[in-house]
């Protein structure tokens, strides 16, 4: 996360980074935030905590298609990694837990015993990704509502979706950037306007494709991708502007 976004971060951008009420200051205080605007954080994910914990706990009375015990685990495992509330105390704190308070407290009775993780994300992203979803921030958080996940499954996901926008996006565009130039030469004039081209199509086919994965606002998303330097700053200025470094 930069610093230069926290007017557009919304709530879940934090969560989902792994950010709760009970660790928002470490980021605050590396961030030079005012006091105001640090408890403004620490409120707001306090409400999403509360939001989600309701959602999960509804998934789990309700769910026909997931287990049951998905949804269970997914609340214990976000009660015990990022110690929301001493097992006593958690219903007081999220009241839509409490009528499921009985099934929480066994399964933190033997959850060092027996911690599962449900992780289908490497064969099923694809399908997510031919439907336009990607991995970045503005997915997020429709991402988690449309498709019910835990947090460690969505963020499993987004990783996944980024190997697909490497695979079927950039590789993509750069195997047929490399076959078009195979035989050109970079010293041959009458080759120069070939290789213009191939390198046009090669910016733009990859381009077209990061709004609808990535959106507009947080460049830095794409940082880690593999691609040549020089492909790599066309298509990020064709997208996110002159600037994009800064964001």
């Amino acid at each position: 996360m930069k610093r230069v976004h926290f007017a557009s971060y919304e709530p879940f951008h934090y969560w989902i980074n792994g950010y709760r009420h009970t660790n928002i200051r470490s980021l605050a205080a590396e961030w030079q935030l005012t006091a105001e605007q640090t408890e403004s954080l620490v409120s707001s994910l306090s409400e999403l905590e509360a939001d989600i914990f309701g959602f999960w706990a509804r998934c789990y009375e309700s769910s026909d298609y997931n287990s049951p015990e998905y949804y269970l685990d997914a609340i214990v495992r976000e009660l015990v990694d990022f110690g929301h509330a001493p097992a006593s105390g958690y219903a007081d704190i999220y009241p839509e837990l409490a009528p499921i308070a009985d099934d929480i407290d066994a399964r933190l009775d033997e959850w060092c015993d027996d911690y599962t993780k449900h992780d289908d994300s490497d064969g099923e992203a694809v399908y997510l990704f031919d439907a336009g979803w990607g991995g970045g921030l503005e997915d997020s958080e429709s991402l988690f509502y449309n498709y019910d996940f835990s947090y460690c499954d969505l963020v499993g996901y987004r990783g996944c979706l980024d190997a697909c926008f490497q695979s079927y996006v950039i590789d993509k565009a750069l195997d047929q950037y490399y076959d078009d130039i195979d035989y050109l030469d970079d010293d041959d004039p009458d080759d120069a306007e070939a290789l213009r081209e191939a390198f046009e199509r090669c910016v733009q086919d990859i381009a077209d494709s990061v709004p609808d994965h990535y959106g507009y606002t947080f460049a830095y998303e794409l940082e880690d991708f593999e691609w040549p330097d020089d492909i790599r700053d066309q298509v990020m200025e064709r997208v996110f502007g002159e600037d994009w470094r800064d964001k």
